[in-house]
């Protein structure tokens, strides 16, 4: 055997099928993933700086979110942005079912009037797996599944929060999908610089690597700073407790993918 089944083929391994004379291979196709940002404050990406308002902001999500699947693995195949409209948000969703196997909406997942996701997965047969997680950032997220085995991941709708969720919640089950092991490449690395945790929820905050080897948390401004995340390598795991993490502490690192 030179390729066992489940291995995520690189170019040597079609070298070696080729070279076996093995034209034709079995394989899994990509998970088709579609896409659903919402939120009536949220505009398109090529909206000119001066036809903003005040508490407008350009949809980063839906680029971030569709770039992300593809590094999983997955097929992105639609991407829609929904106005806050209950009827809308329920076709949208009905729509995206039946169009792939796995359905990410980003924002208007609470409890808010204009949060009508909750409404639309129940008009869908959504079963929900996990409501919220206690984690910073990206407390308010869903995970279920359809009767038709399709999967709904919600994320949540700051930018540094959906990129948080969908690397520890879609990556693996696109992996899973694709038959590979659903762990993600945790490895260990060391503190450069001590970071104050959240003392309630287990944080996973963006992290530089440094040329040592080690890593240093920068400075945010919360989960709506994405700008804090253009030098990060990853994502860092911090220990959920009221005093700083100390220099040296060896601790969980997800690069990103």
């Amino acid at each position: 055997m030179l390729v066992p089944a489940g291995t995520l083929l690189a170019p040597q391994h079609l070298g070696m099928a080729a070279a076996t004379g093995a034209t034709s291979l079995e394989v899994r196709r990509r998970p088709r993933a579609a896409v659903l940002t919402s939120g009536d404050e949220v505009r398109p990406a090529d909206t000119p700086l001066a036809q903003l308002q005040p508490h407008q902001i350009r949809n980063s999500n839906s680029v971030m979110a569709t770039d992300l699947l593809r590094g999983f693995g997955a097929e992105p195949v639609a991407s829609h942005h929904l106005p806050d409209q209950r009827g809308t948000t329920i076709e949208a969703v009905r729509r995206a079912i039946e169009t792939g196997d796995l359905v990410i909406t980003i924002g208007g997942v609470s409890a808010g009037e204009r949060d009508h996701f909750p409404e639309a997965f129940d008009a869908g047969g959504v079963q929900r797996f996990l409501v919220g997680a206690s984690i910073q950032p990206g407390r308010p997220i869903v995970v279920g599944r359809t009767a038709g085995n399709v999967i709904i991941v919600a994320l949540p709708g700051n930018p540094v929060s959906a990129l948080a969720c969908a690397c520890l919640f879609i990556w693996p089950i696109v992996r899973a999908m694709l038959g590979l092991p659903s762990q993600l490449p945790w490895r260990e690395i060391e503190l450069a610089e001590a970071v104050k945790p959240n003392a309630h929820r287990r944080a996973f905050r963006p992290a530089i690597l440094r040329n040592d080897g080690r890593a240093v948390v920068p400075k945010w401004a919360g989960s709506g700073d994405l700008a804090h995340t253009a030098a990060t390598h990853g994502l860092l795991e911090l220990p959920v407790q009221d005093r700083p993490v100390a220099v040296g502490t060896r601790l969980r690192f997800l690069a990103w993918p």
